[in-house]
């Protein structure tokens, strides 16, 4: 267990996720949220915990090592760049900030202040993308296809709620910074297929949040074979015959929180350069 002290910034959906894992990990002095409404939940759930309404507390209290920040995309910013000119280290929930130019104040900022800003790509640590990735090392990737299938999470931005995290699985698996070629076709809101080119392959990421079941996958033709990673399998196909060569189970906010905890006082600046480029893409599809 790591002896950081933490507070968390955010206690809606995703923050009590957050809040589940990290308190197994670490101890987490503070929850702090907007509204009084959290209050009654944090003291029957977690007791010990102090709960408060003033971010600026948390600044002042120089005993708090860490803040976690799960609070809604517009907020990122500036709650991150308080937190770094506090001397704490920063987990933020993605996306650091809504344009390139923000995003990098960041960056610098925490290498200047010697901070780690750790911003959380979640799927890239599951066990069956880290194998896939290793897989597809020394393979000519002709298609790579995602699909993206859910209900829910109105209140935020399509392309930084969701695309978001399908971008920066294509540059992991691509080795790439950027599409040489990007086309996006919106059905209102919450339906969005981008269709993209680097070199010779060819990239298709399709994501509705309308449908009443969830499903995720991401489908990978080789010059050698066709994979599939849906849920908890990697599959190779034949035809219409999956195989499995990989199924596990798995808690991927955990890992990411692990590492986030094991990288304060070993790292500083930003964990992933690669967010100010996907940050890059989604301006670009903004000005499209």
């Amino acid at each position: 267990m790591s002896a950081k002290r933490v507070a968390l910034v955010g206690l809606g959906k995703w923050g009590k996720n957050i809040l589940r894992e990290l308190n197994g990990l670490t101890t987490v002095v503070y929850c702090c949220a907007r509204s009084n409404k959290h209050e009654a939940w944090l003291k029957n759930n977690y007791p010990q915990i102090k709960f408060v309404t003033g971010f600026d507390q948390l600044l002042r209290d120089e005993s708090l090592d860490t803040l976690v920040i799960a609070t809604p995309i517009k907020t990122h910013f500036e709650l991150a760049k308080k937190s770094l000119l506090a001397n704490k280290h920063v987990f933020l929930e993605k996306p650091l900030a809504t344009n390139s130019a923000k995003a990098s104040e960041l960056q610098s900022l925490a290498e200047n202040q010697g901070r780690l800003l750790f911003t959380d790509h979640i799927f890239k640590h599951h066990p069956n993308f880290q194998l896939l990735k290793k897989t597809l090392e020394s393979q000519q990737i002709l298609k790579l296809e995602t699909s993206w299938e859910k209900f829910g999470s109105f209140k935020e931005d399509i392309l930084w709620n969701l695309v978001y995290h399908d971008l920066y699985l294509s540059f992991e698996i691509l080795k790439i910074d950027h599409f040489e070629k990007i086309k996006t076709h919106f059905s209102g809101k919450n339906k969005v297929l981008l269709v993209a080119t680097s070199g010779e392959t060819q990239i298709t990421i399709n994501i509705n949040r309308l449908k009443f079941y969830k499903s995720k996958q991401l489908l990978v033709e080789t010059k050698e074979q066709r994979y599939l990673w849906q849920g908890e399998s990697l599959y190779t196909l034949t035809g219409s015959e999956k195989t499995i060569i990989n199924q596990v189970r798995s808690n991927s906010l955990r890992s990411v929180l692990e590492e986030f905890l094991r990288s304060v006082d070993q790292q500083t600046g930003l964990n992933e350069p690669l967010a100010i480029e996907v940050i890059k893409t989604i301006e670009k599809l903004r000005e499209n």
